[in-house]
């Protein structure tokens, strides 16, 4: 049997022990709002490590739209767990596999606590993501993916399995030669040829292990995160280290904490709009320097999601992932790069002023 099967199958028999020991927690289960702000509770509440949050919202989503919710959790799994856990990741995979394969371990929400549970207590990291946005958002690599699509195939096949070249040149050598460039998006799309590229990897390079949750993962989700972690996991140092990420202050708004209403829920990002026209200085900065890519509040919204939404407890701390994190932070949507250091600057010092504009929009929502 390959590596990468035992691997699977260890990680089948743990996940079956795991779901076995977990006790039912009573969760209560009025919900009063919509799948949208349900999907951002659950995910943000997983990456800070809060579990009655995210079982909260997790069980509303179980019951409410069941395939949603599983699709949602290899999300979560592969966007803020990643090669922090790699047996975690491929147990979320695998429980997606389909109700049939779910129902031979037991009831659904006791598979489903379970593994919400598994994530919040996990290591965390989200490297594939700040990868993918160090990339795309600005303009420093423009040159090397356009001389990228100027090389053999023997040549990319050399940078992907590298050890010392970047990560990031890896990474557009990768999809050039799966996809070929276009606009690097977030989804696979139909016809890829990341399986080739993964497995031309020599294992010195690239581990068994998570070449198995990388393959996983894209049959599972369709999503870039999942080669990527195969990438990733070569610049991994041997001995882990955590830490907690800053956690700004939250206030509770009907029952929800702040930090649920980001760009992806429609009162987050009416609480935006109200906040620009609120905020002297950030509609004054925006004036100076919007590139008008997205909308006012979208720009405030990618602002946000490095501040707060995208914050983890117990963050796998590596240098590698470090660096993505600061270049992720500076390419953000609707401003020039040198000029995010100053919108976040102005978003800490009014963030008190932000949160009351969530509540204003939050009694909108409810009316």
């Amino acid at each position: 049997m390959l590596l990468q099967d035992v691997f699977l199958e260890t990680a089948k028999d743990d996940l079956i022990d795991l779901v076995a020991q977990h006790q039912p927690i009573p969760v209560d289960r009025n919900f009063r709002w919509d799948s949208y702000i349900a999907m951002s509770l659950m995910q943000k509440a997983i990456r800070r490590g809060d579990e009655n949050n995210a079982l909260f919202a997790g069980m509303f989503l179980l019951n409410s739209n069941n395939r949603n919710f599983w699709k949602r959790l290899c999300i979560c799994a592969l966007e803020d767990v990643g090669i922090a856990n790699l047996k975690l990741v491929a147990q979320v995979l695998l429980v997606d596999k389909g109700k049939r394969f779910r129902e031979g371990m037991g009831d659904s929400t006791q598979i489903a606590q379970a593994m919400i549970c598994a994530l919040c207590k996990s290591p965390k990291d989200r490297s594939s993501d700040d990868l993918i946005d160090a990339i795309k958002s600005g303009s420093s690599y423009a040159e090397y993916i356009a001389d990228a699509a100027e090389l053999p195939t023997t040549h990319l096949k050399a940078i992907i399995a590298s050890k010392t070249e970047p990560i990031q040149h890896r990474t557009i050598s990768a999809v050039q030669l799966a996809t070929g460039w276009d606009g690097f998006p977030s989804d696979l799309r139909k016809g890829h040829g990341w399986f080739k590229v993964l497995h031309d990897i020599s294992e010195d390079v690239a581990s068994p292990c998570v070449l198995a949750v990388s393959l996983l993962g894209i049959q599972r989700t369709v999503a870039l995160m999942a080669p990527l972690l195969t990438l990733l996991y070569a610049h991994k140092p041997l001995v882990s280290k955590y830490a907690h990420d800053d956690l700004l202050n939250a206030v509770d708004i009907d029952g929800l904490p702040s930090w649920v209403l980001d760009g992806h829920v429609r009162p987050g990002l009416h609480s935006f709009r109200i906040y620009i026209q609120r905020s002297y200085r950030m509609k004054r900065f925006l004036a100076r320097h919007a590139t008008r890519e997205v909308s006012p509040s979208k720009t405030v919204a990618g602002l946000v999601f490095r501040i707060e939404s995208g914050q983890l407890a117990n963050r796998l701390d590596w240098q590698e992932g470090r660096h993505l994190k600061q270049q992720a932070c500076a390419n953000r949507p609707g401003l020039p790069t040198e000029a995010a250091p100053e919108a976040m600057s102005i978003l800490r010092s009014e963030f008190d002023l932000l949160n009351e504009c969530r509540i204003t929009a939050m009694r909108d929502y409810l009316r």
